[in-house]
């Protein structure tokens, strides 16, 4: 088992987290804090503190975990044809509600309910999901940032740059549209 210690390390190296003071973060200054599991609208953490889980909602849309009563909600409302379409704001939300809506709410994905994802990772593209999504340039995004990196250490005191990117609609069998 790895010890907190050796995971403290692994997040400061590999992880983003919002709204964390990020050169405090990165020197071991600022608290970790390792999530083990959830349930409901709580998170545990490695040291078996239980949290309430209202933060996340500001990054992702999220009801809680391993509440069946969402998808069911959503198998019933494709059914009456209350809802056409599902966006996720991740390719991964979107293959677990393509998995548990497909497999186990036994829905017609396309043909009752169209779903998108966003990232188009690969497993998006695997015949077995064959997932809608939105594209991003990750390296474009990620050469930018690091371009806005270098300059902020050469000028500290340099404005900030905003910087847009373009986005590419990736069609495949979980929506009915082929084009836009």
């Amino acid at each position: 088992m790895l010890d907190n210690d050796i995971l403290d390390a692994w997040d400061r190296e590999s992880f983003l987290h919002p709204s964390t003071h990020l050169g405090k973060h990165a020197r071991g200054e600022a608290p970790g804090r390792i999530i083990s599991g959830g349930e409901g609208v709580f998170v545990e953490d490695r040291n078996g503190t239980r949290l309430l889980d209202a933060f996340a909602g500001l990054y992702c849309v999220n009801v809680g975990y391993g509440r069946t009563q969402i998808s069911d909600a959503i198998a019933e409302q494709a059914r009456a044809g209350g809802i056409e379409g599902i966006f996720c704001a991740t390719d991964l939300l979107a293959l677990g509600v393509l998995d548990r809506l497909r497999h186990e709410r036994g829905l017609d994905i396309p043909g009752m309910l169209q779903l998108v994802g966003f990232d188009d990772i690969e497993q998006a593209s695997w015949s077995a999901y064959s997932l809608s999504t939105i594209r991003q340039d990750v390296e474009e995004q990620a050469s930018a940032a690091v371009e806005l990196a270098l300059k902020r250490l050469e000028q500290p005191d340099r404005p900030f740059e905003t910087r847009t990117f373009g986005l590419e609609k990736v069609f495949r069998g979980t929506s009915r549209a082929q084009t836009v």
